[in-house]
């Protein structure tokens, strides 16, 4: 099936929830909506995030919030390259 160049970003985007939600941890997923703006339209940072989900502030909760999303972004990745496979 071929996507027009206006479908091609929504379809990109329900593939990347959808993987999100069977790939990742509640925290990854929760981490990646935030970050990206998909939880509510507003982007967080990091160390929004940390004093949100965790109730923790400083640099070792930013870094905390840093590693789930590298996290989440490897498994992600893994996740499409099996599937292009």
């Amino acid at each position: 099936m071929l996507l027009s160049a206006e479908m091609a970003p929504s379809a990109l985007l329900a593939d990347v929830i959808q993987m999100m939600a069977t790939a990742l941890t509640e925290d990854e997923q929760q981490v990646i909506e935030r970050r990206f703006g998909l939880y509510d339209g507003i982007v967080y940072s990091y160390h929004d995030i940390a004093r949100d989900l965790f109730r923790r502030t400083g640099q070792r909760a930013d870094g905390r919030i840093r590693q789930l999303e590298r996290s989440a972004f490897e498994k992600l990745r893994a996740a499409f390259e099996r599937e292009e496979a």
